[in-house]
């Protein structure tokens, strides 16, 4: 009778290590706030009422919807770069 060797068990990669140790209460896993519509993440800021009416009037003269013209405006921001608190 021949002795056969048990399969080797597949060993789970880094990722799926990282994943379990991290989903554990005292994990470091950093969770995401908002909601996911689609491939866009949702979220929530609050704006000075004038400058919200500012905003709704350019979205309807550019004919975009307010978070539309947001959107366009934070890639350009950050596409151009800003200076925050100075020249």
């Amino acid at each position: 009778m021949a002795i056969n060797k048990l399969p080797k068990k597949a060993t789970p990669s880094e990722v799926e290590q990282e994943k379990f140790i991290n989903s554990a209460p005292d994990g470091v896993e950093v969770k995401k706030k908002g909601v996911m519509k689609g491939k866009k993440q949702q979220i929530t800021f609050t704006i000075d009422p004038e400058v919200l009416e500012k905003l709704d009037a350019r979205s309807a003269t550019e004919g975009v919807s307010r978070a539309a013209l947001i959107n366009i405006a934070i890639r350009q921001l950050l596409n151009k770069g800003a200076t925050v608190g100075g020249e």
